[in-house]
């Protein structure tokens, strides 16, 4: 990246950013909801015990969800 460009906000690479970093500090909330919002970006974080996902299920344990699938 050339650290002399300007500062472009709807480069690929910004939005991405500004999209990881909202959705990372939105609240989590159940599965369904209630009434599905519809298109967008969801991040699903587990914690069951299914062997394959164990390393995923103990980054989210006691309400960490530090690790979306």
């Amino acid at each position: 990246m050339d650290e002399s460009a300007p500062y472009n906000p709807l480069s690929k690479r910004n939005l991405a950013a500004s999209i990881v970093s909202k959705l990372l500090h939105q609240p989590p909330e159940p599965m369904p909801p209630p009434r599905f919002p519809g298109a967008g970006i969801y991040l699903i974080y587990y914690f069951g015990d299914f062997a394959p996902y164990a390393k995923i299920s103990v980054a989210n344990h006691k309400g960490k969800f530090a690790q979306p699938i």
